[in-house]
C-alpha cells in the first residue's frame, strides 16, 4: 500500500471511520511495506472500532487477548469478546468461542457448548463451522465418532474454499477415512489447498511426490 493510502486511512480513522480503523489495525498488526508490526497500535485501533459500534473490532480484540499480542494475554476477556460477537450474529465469533469451549481456554471445557457454537456458525454458512463439526465427529467429541459424517462436513467446507478443510478431506481420501480411498482425489484436494499455501497440503504433496516418484 502506498504512503498516500496509509495517510488517507489514518485521516479516515481519526474521523471515526471504523472500517478504516480495522484496516489500519491489520496493517499495524502484521506490518506492510515500510510499516513495522506494532500489535499495541493494532489493539488500540481495534478497540476504537469496537467502541464505534463495529462488531469485528471485538472479534480482533478477542484474537489479540487470546494470543497475548499487544496486550496481556487474557483468555477470559477473549471469551467475552467472542461471546459479544456471536450474540451480534458474527459467525467467526461463534467459531472462536467454540474453540475456547473445546480447549477449555478462558471458559470451562464444554463439548456441548462448543458443538452449539459451531452449529450456529454453520447455520451462518461459515466454512470453519463445518470444519470444526467435522473434527468433532471424527474425534468423537460431542458426537458419537462418525468418520463418514466427518468426511461429508469436511467436503462441505472444502467446497466453500476452506483450505484447512481441503487438506483434511484430502487426508480422508488418501487414508480412506469415511470415504473410499482415492489418491487422485486426495491429490486434487491437496493442490487446491496448496494454492492457498496450506502447510499440511504442501507437505502431503511433497511426501507423495517422493513416494510415487516424479511430479504429481
Amino acid at each position: 500500500m502506498e504512503k498516500y493510502d496509509i495517510e488517507n486511512l489514518k485521516k479516515r480513522a481519526e474521523q471515526g471511520d471504523t472500517f478504516a480503523m480495522l484496516y489500519l489495525g491489520n496493517i499495524y498488526r502484521f506490518g506492510k511495506d515500510d510499516i513495522e508490526p506494532d500489535a499495541e497500535k493494532a489493539f488500540a485501533l481495534y478497540e476504537n472500532a469496537a467502541k464505534g459500534g463495529n462488531t469485528a473490532g471485538y472479534l480482533f480484540m478477542g484474537v489479540l487477548y487470546e494470543n497475548g499480542e499487544g496486550v496481556l494475554q487474557d483468555e477470559l476477556k477473549a471469551a467475552a469478546c467472542y461471546q459479544y460477537c456471536a450474540e451480534q450474529g458474527n459467525s467467526q465469533g461463534w467459531c472462536r468461542l467454540g474453540t475456547l469451549y473445546l480447549d477449555g481456554k478462558g471458559v470451562k471445557r464444554n463439548a456441548e457448548r462448543a458443538k452449539r457454537c459451531f452449529q450456529e456458525a454453520a447455520k451462518l454458512k461459515d466454512s470453519d463451522g463445518f470444519l470444526y463439526l467435522g473434527q468433532m465427529h471424527e474425534d468423537g467429541i460431542g458426537f458419537t465418532e462418525n468418520p463418514f459424517t466427518a468426511a461429508q462436513l469436511y467436503e462441505t467446507a472444502a467446497r466453500m474454499g476452506n483450505d484447512r478443510a481441503q487438506a483434511q478431506i484430502g487426508m480422508c481420501y488418501e487414508a480412506g477415512v469415511g470415504v473410499e480411498p482415492n489418491i487422485n482425489i486426495a491429490i486434487a484436494w491437496y493442490k487446491l489447498a496448496a494454492k492457498q499455501k496450506n502447510e499440511l497440503a504442501l507437505w502431503r504433496l511433497l511426501d507423495l511426490a517422493n513416494t510415487l516418484g516424479g511430479t504429481i
